[in-house]
């Protein structure tokens, strides 16, 4: 079972940050007692806690890495073909579309780690947009507008090439969907459109490709995992260090929700708002709390 299993909608929402927050927390709290937790937030101070702190920055990483090699095995498949993707054959489709639903699903799993690190940390999603409006002097109110201001705060650290577009092909359209479906007994028009749609809510990103696309998503995900070993450095309190060293809180805060950032922004290059971002979020979090319950 996974995220294409959810058939529950999404409710509406005004903020989507604070939603996914919301959601965050539920889910994690199904986790705390599995995995014999301690509640956050907590003292960030201990060797013990900064065990914890490292271990879900380790998990953030994870994912990304995860969602990286899928992003890698489309791309071999893709060159094969020149880009062509009406080249490919049945198995390779298939083949490729299972590494699609893999890199969207592994991008909500890094945000499913993101919030306990947060909440572990005292930070809530009221005090990622205070950090957008000091930084930027941008009134933020929804995760559309933070998608977007991401760029400007990544402009101004000199980091300008992570914003440039490039041409790329469209691995998941309507067309490509027909091209493999033929096989498929669709009543009528009206069917196909909808099983696509249907589809495309657990595809929202990562559906356009080409070569620079690739090398582009590369230096983003290393500037997320560099802004997040960054913190994960602040951390200093080591288990087989006799004294203690206190974090210097504000910069270790900073840090992870620059981190946040740029994932954010990376999800934007490769297709998400932030309506399809709490979307997603919603489906893999009720499949997680399925999973509580069930004992999955």
């Amino acid at each position: 079972m996974d995220i294409r299993n959810i058939r529950e909608k999404a409710p509406e929402v005004n903020d989507y940050l604070r939603a996914i927050f919301e959601l965050g927390r539920e889910q994690f709290n199904g986790y705390l007692n599995i995995e014999k937790l301690p509640t956050p937030p907590f003292n960030i101070n201990t060797p013990k806690n900064q065990v914890i702190l490292k271990d879900f920055t380790s998990r953030v990483i994870e994912e990304l890495s995860e969602g990286y090699c899928d992003m890698v095995n489309i791309h071999n498949i893709l060159n094969s073909v020149g880009y062509n993707v009406f080249k490919l054959t049945t198995d390779e489709y298939k083949c490729m579309m299972n590494s699609l639903y893999n890199i969207n699903e592994e991008q909500v799993d890094a945000l499913g780690f993101f919030i306990p690190l947060f909440l572990y940390s005292n930070i809530n999603s009221s005090d990622i947009y205070s950090f957008c409006n000091t930084q930027m002097d941008i009134d933020i109110n929804t995760t559309d507008k933070l998608l977007s201001s991401t760029t400007a705060i990544l402009y101004r650290d000199g980091i300008d090439e992570v914003i440039e577009r490039y041409n790329c092909y469209s691995i998941f359209d309507i067309q490509v969907f027909k091209n493999f479906n033929l096989d498929m007994d669709y009543e009528d028009e009206s069917e196909i459109v909808m099983k696509y749609d249907s589809i495309s809510e657990c595809i929202p990103g990562f559906t356009l490709f080409n070569r620079k696309k690739l090398e582009l998503n590369i230096k983003l995900l290393w500037y997320i995992t560099h802004k997040l070993n960054i913190a994960r450095n602040l951390l200093k309190s080591r288990p087989w260090k006799q004294t203690g060293v206190m974090t210097r809180e504000l910069e270790y805060q900073e840090a992870l929700v620059m981190a946040f950032l740029y994932f954010l922004h990376y999800l934007m290059v490769n297709g998400f708002t932030g309506s399809k971002l709490y979307k997603l979020f919603f489906k893999k979090q009720r499949l997680n709390l399925w999973r509580q319950r069930t004992g999955y």
